[in-house]
């Protein structure tokens, strides 16, 4: 697992913008938190196509040195195939290369674990009915698997029946839209 990195302006919250600038041949830099990125007026709406990404990354040293006749069980793609076309031909892909993409994935997001970020709506607590859920399911989940982890199966049966009837009812809620 990578380590977190901190934002480079105020040393407190998660980079989660990696800005890349290049001033007379000079390359600066920065990992910066959202709030950071904003003060400085650095965009984060900037469209870009991922494919193209994935396909310009697919091309450094890593993937040059990867087995490019390895192939996917499943759909049959190969690996220079995708470094071609810069698309995966399906889910079973994603194991088939996973030595290969793992570099990639660390080069584009500084990280091979999700720790995304949560939109303002839910920080603020206005968030929908549905991500609330979904939010309790979460956290449901982690003290289920935190419980059992420490042999507490008294407490882990209470968490499991709790996300039990939390499914249930997100269930009755998903067929009566």
């Amino acid at each position: 697992m990578h380590k977190k990195l901190l934002c480079d302006i105020c040393s407190e919250k998660i980079a989660t913008v990696h800005y890349t600038e290049i001033v007379n041949n000079k390359l600066k830099k920065m990992d910066l938190c959202e709030e950071c990125a904003r003060k400085k007026n650095i965009g984060i709406n900037v469209q870009f196509s991922v494919a193209d990404i994935l396909k310009g990354l697919t091309e450094t040293k890593v993937a040059e040195e990867a087995d490019t006749s390895k192939a996917c069980p499943h759909c049959g793609l190969t690996f220079a195939k995708f470094r071609k076309v810069g698309r995966l031909g399906c889910s079973e892909c994603y194991d088939a290369f996973q030595e290969e993409l793992l570099p990639i994935l660390a080069d584009i997001h500084k990280n091979t674990e999700h720790v995304g970020v949560k939109p303002e709506k839910v920080k603020s607590g206005k968030s929908s009915p549905a991500m609330k859920l979904r939010a309790q399911l979460d956290e449901l989940n982690s003290q289920l698997e935190s419980a059992v982890k420490n042999e507490e199966y008294e407490d882990a049966a209470v968490f499991r029946d709790k996300i039990k009837s939390l499914r249930e009812k997100m269930e009755k809620k998903g067929k009566s839209k």
